[in-house]
């Protein structure tokens, strides 16, 4: 390897730029997000739970409900691919799948816990557990812009 002026380079200078290009790499990796991102998602994820927790609606509750869980759900997809899939500057995204599954297994045990868990206490364990769930959410994104503005 040989710099702009032709001399070689040490170890050392290339074990900086190296370790300089993955501080890059790292920093587009994990981009910053909106303050308000992680916040409106535990929102709208758990008003998708309290929805939930509506015990024996009347018919046309029962529509409303079901056509707000819809628009509930449709925003939350809206507004995960617009804060992550869609920045300015990248042209693909690419996705760690392993932890990505790993996470979504996890979330995925809430609504299974509330679902098991109504049958025998009551609509109303949506609640807490939706609660649960969106505050893990919001106490993740906290973790993830923290070790976003240190990078």
């Amino acid at each position: 390897m040989e710099t702009f002026d032709g001399r070689p380079i040490t170890p050392d200078e290339a074990r900086h730029a190296l370790a300089e290009a993955d501080a890059e790499e790292q920093a587009t990796l994990n981009a910053p997000v909106p303050a308000w991102y992680f916040p409106a998602l535990a929102a709208a994820i758990f008003t998708l739970f309290a929805l939930n927790a509506i015990e024996n609606p009347a018919p046309a509750v029962r529509v409303v409900v079901v056509i707000a869980v819809l628009v509930v759900a449709v925003g939350i997809g809206a507004l995960v691919g617009a804060v992550s899939f869609s920045r300015r500057g990248y042209r693909g995204i690419r996705i760690r799948w392993a932890p990505a599954l790993v996470t979504g297994a996890i979330a995925l045990v809430f609504p299974i816990a509330a679902l098991l868990l109504a049958g025998p206490l009551g609509a109303w364990v949506w609640l807490p557990v939706g609660a649960a769930l969106a505050a893990i959410v919001v106490t993740l994104g906290i973790r993830y812009r923290r070790s976003i503005t240190r990078a």
